[in-house]
């Protein structure tokens, strides 16, 4: 049902963006999400190691966070959300058919991660991932 609901509303919200093209590299990219979290090999496999991003809790991070990177040894593995039942809410904002930004908000709506996804070669592969980390306010 996660990955019916994701699929939708993924193809529902790209449905405006043209081409045959895209949107068959949307559906590559749904089948590869739902994979990445169910095929712990596969995931390590499709992360671009080492990786850019930022740890959990950043602030507390003792480095400098601009050389920060994820690698294999320091992984730990993502497992699937049920957004319908975990409150956790997700974004996702494709930038083309070659990259996605998703972004995971925790029910409290104070912290969150963000993900980028490419196409790499006609790979879908993590090329950055920021831990969960207080959401800073605007306004």
């Amino acid at each position: 049902m996660r990955s019916v609901l994701f699929f939708s509303l993924l193809l529902f919200g790209l449905s405006a963006c043209g081409d045959r093209k895209t949107k068959e590299s949307f559906r590559e990219f749904a089948d590869f999400y739902e994979k990445f979290h169910k095929d712990t090999t596969f995931q390590a496999e499709n992360c671009q190691f080492p990786m850019e991003g930022m740890p959990d809790n950043a602030g507390a991070y003792e480095g400098n966070l601009s050389e920060f990177r994820w690698t294999k040894d320091k992984w730990t593995i993502h497992k699937p959300i049920d957004f319908g039942k975990s409150g956790y809410k997700q974004e996702l904002q494709p930038i083309g058919p070659d990259l996605i930004i998703e972004t995971i908000i925790d029910p409290s709506g104070e912290y969150g991660l963000s993900r980028r996804f490419a196409r790499i070669n006609g790979k879908w592969t993590l090329i950055y991932y920021a831990g969960m980390n207080r959401i800073e306010r605007r306004g």
